[in-house]
């Protein structure tokens, strides 16, 4: 079997110039890639759960009365379904 070496695939050293153009991502490119691999990965339920608990300790802030029924009425729902 032959041997393929350098010289017989380019004779005379002709070795062709390919042009090659790089173009760096721009700061809002890198920024969109990131955010939706965090879109994609991330558990959107723990963020539900914890702006609930920021959401009602506002509103005992507010009405702490209308808050224990909004609860009470919330854990009724719970129980009966």
């Amino acid at each position: 079997m032959k041997e393929v070496a350098f010289r017989s695939i380019f004779p005379g050293n002709n070795i062709p110039v390919i042009p090659i153009s790089v173009t760096t991502p721009t700061l809002i490119e890198k920024l969109s890639v990131e955010i939706s691999s965090v879109i994609k990965n991330v558990d959107s339920s723990k963020f539900s759960d914890r702006i609930k608990e920021l959401e009602f300790k506002i509103l005992v802030k507010e009405d702490p009365v209308n808050a224990l029924l909004q609860e009470l009425k919330e854990i009724n729902d719970a129980m009966n379904s």
